[in-house]
């Protein structure tokens, strides 16, 4: 399950704030997309067996589409892509990419909050918010120097 949960963390387009003075919020990007991961070499969780079941999760599709946005596959769906692609699927399978779909789906969900927290960190995602902090670190030092180079105002002359 980690491993879809963190593959939609990563894909999810991520909810954004309008700016304080007005105007359009800036469009929604995933952050693979924002942080430049590439998804077919990025660092994920470790699978120990069961890689074709996420393989056909992907197959399948991990999210489907209704009138009220993504969710998981439902079953009627996972029978009509078994009995096309995979007509040997035991129960058992089946029951685990539905599973994975389900889990897939609240997991995109929760990840378009720009608070949501990764359901797995690694050191290429751990370098990457250690960057991001450096540069609002360094933005915060630009405006506090500026405004240390203004001066402090000078006192009233006393009357």
């Amino acid at each position: 399950m980690l491993w879809a949960q963190h593959h939609a963390w990563l894909t999810a387009p991520r909810e954004r704030q309008a700016p304080k003075g007005g105007g359009e919020a800036p469009p929604a990007t995933s952050r693979a997309t924002e942080w430049e991961i590439d998804l077919a070499s990025a660092a994920m969780p470790p699978l120990v067996g069961g890689d074709w079941l996420l393989s056909w999760l992907f197959e399948a599709g991990p999210l489907a589409s209704d009138g009220m946005g993504a969710r998981g596959l439902s079953w009627p769906e996972l029978a009509a892509w078994e009995t096309c692609t995979r007509p040997l699927a035991t129960p058992w399978e089946l029951a685990v990419v539905h599973r994975l779909s389900g889990a897939y789906a609240n997991a995109w969900h929760a990840a378009t909050k720009p608070d949501c927290k990764a359901y797995w960190l690694n050191e290429e995602l751990a370098q990457a918010n250690a960057a991001r902090s450096d540069a609002v670190g360094q933005q915060l030092k630009s405006v506090l120097s500026a405004l240390a180079k203004r001066g402090t105002p000078k006192p009233n002359p006393p009357a």
